[in-house]
């Protein structure tokens, strides 16, 4: 019986292809949506602390999953 075994670095770069999450950047379209979308809250309830216009991670906003 033959054992197969993955060299450490094929095991990295598939970890890294695997774990690499493109969800952290949103897109342009996107982020204005959610600015627009906060700008029409009579209350933003300290969201407009966390979503800022120059952070291209709208995913990582406060209330955005």
């Amino acid at each position: 019986m033959h054992s197969f075994t993955i060299p450490p670095v094929v095991l990295q770069l598939i970890l890294q292809l695997f774990l690499a999450s493109p969800a952290t950047a949103c897109t342009e379209q996107e982020k204005c949506n959610l600015l627009r979308f906060l700008s029409g809250l009579s209350r933003y309830g300290g969201l407009a602390m966390s979503w800022h216009d120059n952070s291209t991670a709208c995913c990582k906003w406060e209330g955005i999953a």
